[in-house]
Formats: structure tokens, sequence, C-alpha cells
């Protein structure tokens, strides 16, 4: 009965990453020294952010967290080790943008500095760190 119940509970955690990530899809992201970001910023960030990290570089490298971090959701039922690596790989990569920098504020080119981190950005690290215990959990219990 334990050991059901102790598969029970980390999966839950596989479960809440994925609900922390989703809200941080919602959330504001951060704000700049000209205004700060509204609801839904977070989907923005991800379906636009590839363009930053492409194209302009410096904060928007942050952005390849992305990557890493869905292609760790994708791999971590056959092979929870790669994902493992690739989620701290993407928590790293996350972090890089407590950094701060400069971010494009439209198609005209403008700019702004990042001021601020906000709720979006702390949910959407929280999901990969609790991945990440998921992960080590799952290996450690493999065993």
């Amino acid at each position: 009965m334990k050991i059901a119940q102790d598969s029970k509970s980390i999966k839950t955690l596989s479960y809440s990453s994925l609900m922390l990530f989703g809200l941080s899809l919602l959330s504001p992201t951060y704000c700049t020294n000209v205004h700060c970001s509204g609801f839904g910023s977070g989907m923005m960030d991800l379906c636009l952010g590839w363009l930053g990290a492409i194209f302009y570089g410096g904060v928007y490298i942050a952005w390849y967290a992305n990557l890493f971090i869905i292609i760790a959701l994708i791999l971590k039922k056959h092979a929870p080790i790669i994902s493992l690596l690739l989620t701290l790989a993407a928590i790293i990569i996350g972090l890089t943008f407590l950094n701060g920098g400069e971010v494009l504020l439209n198609e005209a080119g403008h700019t702004g500095y990042i001021t601020k981190i906000q709720f979006g950005y702390w949910l959407w690290m929280s999901g990969m760190f609790i991945q990440l215990i998921y992960l080590t959990l799952k290996i450690s219990k493999s065993k």
C-alpha cells in the first residue's frame, strides 16, 4: 500500500509541474522601464521569444529553456535520466533571465530595460524545479 501512495505522490509532482507551466503562460512575466507585461504575456513570450533568441540574443537566450523543458517533458517517461539532464539545463538557462537586460518592446524596434521580474517568471521556474524533483525521485525509486 505504501508503494502505491509513494507512486501517487511522485506523479502529483509531475502534474504540479505541468500546472505551474500552464499558469506561467497566463501570468505577467516582467516589467521594463516603460511598462509591465500583462495577462497572457507568458504565452506571448513562449510563442515569440524564439525570434528574440535567434535575432537579438541577450536576455532572450532564456527562451531556450522552453525548448529544453518541452523536450524533457516528452522524454520523461521513456528516458528519465536524459529528461533530468535537460530539465537541469533548462533551469540553468532560465536563470540567466535574472541577469536582466534589454528587451524589444514593439515591432518598431523600441527597447526597454527589465526592472522587475513578475509572478509568471517565478511560476515558470518553479515548474522546472518541481519537474527536477519529480525526475530525481522517479529515478531514485526505480533503482
